[in-house]
């Protein structure tokens, strides 16, 4: 495999507000540290700005409060609001630190489209409190 040159590849940062994760729900984040992860698809979208594929996704859940118990949460990528790809259906929030280091992506990114990530919570028998959300994805061109 050839080395990417650095004009070939663009990282964009994701963050996610301080929040509570409540149990069977649905959240959505991006690029915002401001801004809570929502419930309502599309609001916290990031917008490509070239077209590419995700190659990357590095996240690191902090939990800064009660840390949950162990069930798995499932985190994807939305894209345009209509096609979800799997990052990974094994992110656990019961440890203060929880990472999520995918680089074996491959999902499409036209120009000016648009991606937010999406988490589905389980039925956590205790859900995480202040969590917050820090990373990076990378897109190669």
């Amino acid at each position: 495999m050839e080395s990417a040159n650095l004009t070939d590849i663009y990282t964009l940062n994701v963050q996610a507000g301080n929040t509570n994760l409540g149990a069977s729900t649905t959240y959505y984040f991006a690029g915002c540290a401001s801004i809570q992860p929502v419930t309502t698809a599309d609001i916290v979208n990031l917008v490509a700005p070239k077209e590419g594929q995700m190659t990357n996704v590095h996240l690191t859940f902090w939990v800064n409060g009660t840390l949950a118990s162990a069930e798995n949460c499932t985190l994807s990528v939305r894209v345009n609001n209509t096609t979800d790809y799997l990052v990974t259906n094994t992110l656990q929030l019961n440890a203060v630190k929880n990472s999520v280091n995918v680089d074996t992506l491959t999902i499409p990114i036209a120009e000016d489209d648009t991606f937010e990530f999406k988490l589905v919570t389980p039925a956590f028998g205790t859900p995480p409190t202040q969590v917050r959300i820090f990373g990076n994805i990378t897109i190669a061109r």
